[in-house]
């Protein structure tokens, strides 16, 4: 099985819905069965919609839970894999309802849902992240949500995080991540090329700032088969973030 995470960077007005094609072309050609994103719109995912057929799409915008700003999605090709239960909250006081916490820049959701695949009857949790990236109080805080989910949801069978968490390896949350209360989990990308470094950010306006923020993190029960930092020109321009695809089985 195939994942991608990529934040597809929210331009405003500097990108129209008519640019999208490309992009989706791009997931396409990964041959993804899951794709996590971040920074998409609802004309932007409207469009992807269209474009993405047959994947599902999973999410609602994170100003009011249905169209508002930006969403966290999840695509699912769904002859592939069907949704068991999902859902949605928001990393902040009141996880219900729309809220901003914990000194976060910005309203901050994540996306969630329990997969099968077809055929096999096997579950597990897939979570999508986008984690704030000027507070830390909010990244601890909204982990600590996070893994809540994973206890209630996936203690007992195969998890996989993936998403843009504003955390680099060096940080002492990402090394709690890993060795965490409730299922250990791996960074993918770090098991896949030991000692390697490379980065997935430069900057929102293509500056040297540079590092590996973008993840996948796998419990236990997965083989990783593979996983990949894509760098190709054409990827480079789409967005300020390079796109993680995994594979595992």
């Amino acid at each position: 099985m195939r994942l991608l995470t990529w934040n597809i960077q929210n331009r405003g007005d500097l990108r129209p819905v008519g640019a999208l094609p490309g992009l989706a072309e791009h997931i396409r050609r990964t041959g993804c069965e899951l794709a996590l994103l971040q920074e998409v719109t609802a004309p932007m995912l409207d469009r992807l919609r269209e474009l993405l057929q047959p994947y599902s799409i999973i999410g609602v915008g994170r100003e009011d839970g249905k169209e508002a700003g930006e969403f966290v999605p999840i695509l699912v090709l769904t002859d592939q894999l069907r949704v068991a239960r999902s859902g949605w909250f928001w990393l902040g006081p009141t996880p219900d309802i729309p809220s901003r916490g914990w000194f976060a820049l910005c309203p901050r959701i994540c996306t969630w849902a329990v997969l099968e695949r077809v055929g096999s009857g096997g579950r597990f949790l897939l979570v999508n992240n986008h984690w704030d990236h000027f507070s830390f109080y909010s990244r601890r805080r909204g982990w600590r949500q996070v893994l809540d989910l994973v206890d209630r949801e996936g203690r007992d069978g195969p998890v996989i995080l993936g998403g843009d968490f504003n955390l680099g390896p060096r940080r002492p949350l990402f090394q709690n991540i890993l060795r965490n209360r409730v299922k250990p989990l791996r960074d993918a990308w770090a098991e896949a090329h030991p000692g390697a470094k490379d980065w997935t950010y430069r900057g929102f306006r293509g500056g040297w700032f540079r590092q590996r923020v973008d993840h996948f993190f796998l419990s236990p029960e997965w083989i990783l088969r593979g996983c990949r930092i894509l760098g190709d020109p054409e990827i480079l321009a789409a967005s300020d973030h390079r796109p993680v695809v995994v594979e595992v089985g």
